[in-house]
């Protein structure tokens, strides 16, 4: 880990309390950018498709300023931090 390979003998890298509830809230915004650009009849580009675009990113964007410091990787830098980004 962190310029080392990980082996069975390597310890594991700590755990931080509630990381998994905000990958959880990252998958679900990623899902539903999924959702959107796999939409039967939706015109890539036009001004609706740009439109939901911009309104799934303001909302990854407002996701991350809202991230507790111990859950940004520039103030903790862990795997599960960096996964995050």
């Amino acid at each position: 880990m962190f310029g080392r390979p990980f082996t069975y003998e390597s310890p594991q890298p700590p755990m931080i309390p509630g990381i998994l509830d905000l990958i959880c809230d990252v998958s679900i915004l990623f899902h539903r950018v999924m959702q959107h650009n796999t939409k039967e009849g939706n015109k890539i580009g036009s001004k609706e498709d740009l439109e939901q675009r911009k309104l799934l990113y303001a909302q990854l964007q407002l996701w991350n300023t809202k991230l507790p410091k111990e859950f940004q990787p520039e103030n903790n830098l862990l795997p599960q931090t960096c996964f995050l980004r």
